[in-house]
């Protein structure tokens, strides 16, 4: 017989989530509709690879989840300097738009060295995000920048601003984050922000070393604390690497953090018993599902 962690626990950390909603817990504000979503597999580099993916949008939509963060990587739109792919994407993101699940892009970009065929990889990098912002804008609640093709670290930081306030000029409407290196680097934030040019960042987002809601809860406060050192400070996201049995008490932490979005990594998504729990996790955040009327799932 399966071991099952008692709904006690479950309980406890699903009333701690609302406390935060409607209390606001330690300050926090109350969680927004687009708090939780998910993150998953890349618009694929090879063609055809996009058809492995059509049916996670529907998925989605059966699990309760609205939001999803996808990222495409650089390569799989523009493989070649100057050659412009767009056909995998348009079909993938066309699948979460006929289930009507939002998205945030993920623009995704690794160093890249400078050759005789192609001498400025960071324009080129530029050209790129402003190309993919206008073509998807209309099917895009937000984005991130995620990495950068500039090997020094201060043109790196400088090249995320510049395309931040790309990504604005294009689409005034939706927020803009930038990732941060896996874990918690605080010089690479403070400097980041510290950028005249980096007004257009309107949140960061991060991936917490894994670990247990104690170890999630340090390094939110460390964050929490760096971010304050600024008069206009960004908004907070996560991405979650944990089990779904950890899910509700990591989103409890999250939640009193003032965490604006979470984004649980999940590459599979569940089914079966977990599929359930998930779902009704996704059911209480969306207000669909009152405390007191979850089903006795045990996490």
């Amino acid at each position: 017989m399966r071991s099952l962690v008692p709904l006690s626990r479950f309980v406890v950390a699903v009333a701690l989530l609302l406390a935060s909603v409607f209390a606001g817990a330690a300050g926090a504000p109350p969680l927004a509709p687009a708090f939780f979503g998910t993150t998953g597999p890349a618009v694929p580099l090879a063609p055809g690879g996009e058809s492995t993916r059509t049916e996670r949008p529907r998925h989605l939509r059966e699990l309760g989840i609205r939001w999803e963060r996808l990222v495409v990587p650089w390569q799989a739109i523009e493989p070649r300097p100057g050659a412009a792919e767009w056909q995998a994407a348009d079909r993938l993101i066309a699948t979460y738009r006929r289930e009507r699940l939002h998205l945030v892009l993920a623009l995704a970009a690794a160093p890249v060295a400078p050759t005789t065929a192609d001498p400025d990889p960071v324009r080129r990098y530029l050209r790129w995000v402003g190309a993919v912002v206008r073509r998807y804008r209309d099917d895009v609640g937000a984005w991130e920048l995620a990495g950068s093709p500039a090997f020094a670290e201060a043109q790196a930081l400088a090249v995320l601003a510049e395309a931040a306030g790309i990504v604005a000029r294009h689409d005034g409407q939706a927020p803009v984050a930038v990732s941060l290196p896996d874990g918690i680097d605080l010089p690479w934030l403070q400097a980041l922000l510290a950028r005249p040019d980096a007004a257009a960042i309107d949140a960061v987002s991060v991936r917490p070393l894994a670990g247990g809601p104690e170890l999630l809860e340090r390094q939110l406060a460390l964050l929490t604390r760096a971010l304050t050192e600024f008069a206009a400070p960004p908004r907070l996201w996560a991405i979650l690497d944990t089990p779904d049995a950890a899910l509700p008490s990591l989103l409890a932490v999250a939640a009193t953090a003032g965490v604006e979005r979470v984004f649980w990594n999940a590459p599979r998504l569940p089914t079966g018993d977990a599929a359930a729990r998930v779902a009704n996790v996704a059911a209480f955040l969306r207000g669909v599902v009152p405390i007191g009327r979850l089903p006795p799932a045990s996490w």
